[in-house]
């Protein structure tokens, strides 16, 4: 399934509060208010309005991932240090502090339904892209890593060292038994309706240029002639393909109804091409059984008419009828 990521705003906060209030306000009501100043550890109501507050002042950064319903399963919290001051394992962070970011990666959320389907990966992708867009700058997490073992879900919604590591980031230090904490650089990107600058157009030399066209040559051009002769070829020009001759299409191959015997025998009167199909239909006359020296007088007879019956017809159509015995 293909996600489309937007970012959490006035416009998008209905289907934000839509997706939090169907998994009870997320873990546990918390309505992604935990590393904010102003949470409330049991009135799930406080901390959506707090939560709506922020948004629609445009104190809260969030990636929503939507399905092709247009329904949001999941998101990634992010923001500047200032926004989202709250930081796990704070006591063994502060002991060695990292450089100091410029944006915080702080939760993931995902529908129960929805699990395992590469939703927190799109939303980690659209909050890099989005803070791209704001500038850019040192991105801080802090994760825990999976690797030889296994995890349960709620130490997981800082989603998992090895997503991180696969999106570019890097393992800075351990501050905690299976927690990391891991950064990367964003570097910063066009904000959206902002135009994209061209790159610069190398200079260019005069006196190159002249030598360019002094090294160019005309190429001939060819002109019309007279009929049977070689066209003529001029310089400066481009060169003319000649038009290629047209192809004949082949003869028809011959068949029994295009054939000059075909023809000659339709041209033949009927009566004479009905007589010479029964001649050639008629079966040669049988030799005699062995031991018998003279052909049946029928036989010779009937061959005999057979040959000169055409001959008869022709010449009575010809002349006029007249009697055949």
């Amino acid at each position: 399934m293909r996600y489309t990521i937007r970012p959490l705003d006035a416009s998008t906060w209905a289907a934000f509060a839509e997706l939090a209030a169907r998994n009870n306000g997320g873990y546990g009501g918390c309505w992604c208010m935990g590393y904010h100043l102003e949470v409330s550890g049991t009135d799930a109501a406080q901390n959506r309005a707090g939560k709506e507050r922020r948004v629609r002042g445009g104190r809260a950064h969030a990636a929503l991932v939507f399905d092709d319903y247009g329904t949001a399963q999941g998101w990634c919290q992010y923001g500047s240090p200032e926004e989202l001051p709250g930081i796990k394992h704070r006591r063994e962070y502060e002991k060695d502090a990292p450089p100091h970011p410029d944006w915080r990666i702080t939760c993931f959320f995902v529908d129960k339904r929805h699990r395992g389907q590469g939703i927190a990966r799109a939303a980690l992708e659209g909050a890099l892209d989005q803070i791209a867009h704001l500038g850019g700058g040192l991105v801080e997490a802090i994760s825990e890593v999976t690797t030889c073992r296994e995890a349960q879900g709620r130490f997981l919604f800082s989603a998992t060292v090895e997503l991180f590591e696969q999106n570019g980031f890097t393992r800075v230090r351990k501050v905690g038994k299976h927690a990391w904490i891991v950064s990367r650089v964003i570097e910063s990107a066009p904000s959206i309706g902002q135009p994209v600058s061209s790159p610069p157009v190398p200079e260019q030399r005069p006196d190159l240029l002249d030598a360019a066209k002094r090294a160019e040559r005309p190429f001939p051009r060819a002109s019309a002639g007279p009929a049977g002769s070689a066209p003529a070829m001029h310089s400066g020009g481009s060169v003319r393909a000649p038009t290629p001759p047209t192809r004949q299409p082949p003869p028809p191959r011959p068949n029994s109804l295009n054939t000059p015997s075909a023809e000659r025998s339709l041209n033949r009167p009927l009566a004479l091409r009905h007589c010479h199909r029964r001649h050639r239909a008629r079966a040669k006359p049988r030799r005699p059984a062995s031991g018998c020296s003279a052909i049946s007088r029928r036989t010779v007879c009937t061959s005999a008419a057979s040959i000169l019956r055409p001959r008869m017809i022709r010449a009575s159509i010809i002349s006029g009828p007249a009697p055949f015995n």
